[in-house]
């Protein structure tokens, strides 16, 4: 359990800083649209495809903490956590 609670910890760490990242603040900039001398449509393209990846990578990372914790937690908790998470995540 205590290991479980270093991997979280790091997880939540790691999640927290990549979301504070330029690549999310580029990401909601990509919305805008350009002005003459602003970047073409494959520049966005290229930001977002970075943006993507960076959310990719927060994923990955937090998923290992994700299954130890959901694991720890009663079928309440669970229920209440998958449905946190659904919302935060964007999931149907």
């Amino acid at each position: 359990m205590n290991s479980n609670r270093s991997t979280i910890a790091a997880a939540v760490t790691a999640a927290t800083m990549l979301w504070g990242s330029g690549a999310m603040a580029q990401d909601s900039q990509d919305h805008e649209a350009p002005a003459q001398g602003q970047p073409g449509w494959p520049t966005l393209l290229e930001r977002h495809e970075t943006a993507l990846a960076a959310r990719l990578e927060m994923v990955r990372n937090i998923r290992p903490a994700a299954e130890a914790l959901y694991q720890e937690l009663d079928e309440t908790q669970q229920r209440l956590a998958s449905e946190l998470a659904g919302g935060l995540i964007g999931a149907p």
